[in-house]
């Protein structure tokens, strides 16, 4: 695709599934093909992906695994979630010449809800309590242990 040719560039639960690396090139490849004043909007589920088909768990049951146990039991690429916190996609974009427009958080309390602000979604259900994360997600914000989902809106400079 010719660079700077689209306008919007928009996907919606796929980029999870990407690792780290692979999600820098995608978004750098947005970054090429979008216009000056472009707009990128992405959804990332961030739950663990098993919680869909049963709600008894923590929606964030995935965090409690250390990279290596978590390569083992969920590394096939059907499974597989590269479980970035909202923070560090939102840097992911603001590092490839991205500003941010929104970060809409899903939060799980009465009914689902979209929150703008990140002290908002404490008003949630938590993820997973912080004792039983991994230690790679223990500092984790509150408002990402209750974040679900959250939709990125970003916009080309």
């Amino acid at each position: 695709m010719e660079g700077e040719s689209v306008d919007l560039c928009h996907s919606g639960g796929i980029l999870e599934h990407q690792s780290v690396e692979e999600l820098r090139g995608v978004i750098a490849e947005i970054h090429r093909v979008l216009k000056p004043g472009g707009i990128s909007s992405h959804v990332f589920d961030h739950r663990d992906h098993l919680y869909h088909a049963d709600k008894r768990m923590w929606f964030l049951n995935h965090l409690r695994y250390s990279e290596g146990g978590y390569r083992l039991l969920f590394g096939h690429r059907l499974l597989f979630h590269n479980r970035l916190m909202p923070g560090e996609i939102e840097n992911l974009f603001l590092e490839s010449g991205f500003d941010k427009v929104a970060i809409r958080r899903l939060i799980l309390a009465d009914r689902p809800t979209y929150v703008d602000q990140p002290e908002e979604a404490i008003q949630g259900k938590l993820g997973l309590p912080r004792e039983l994360l991994a230690p790679a997600f223990r500092g984790a914000s509150d408002a990402d242990l209750h974040t679900a989902a959250a939709h990125y809106i970003f916009k080309k400079r």
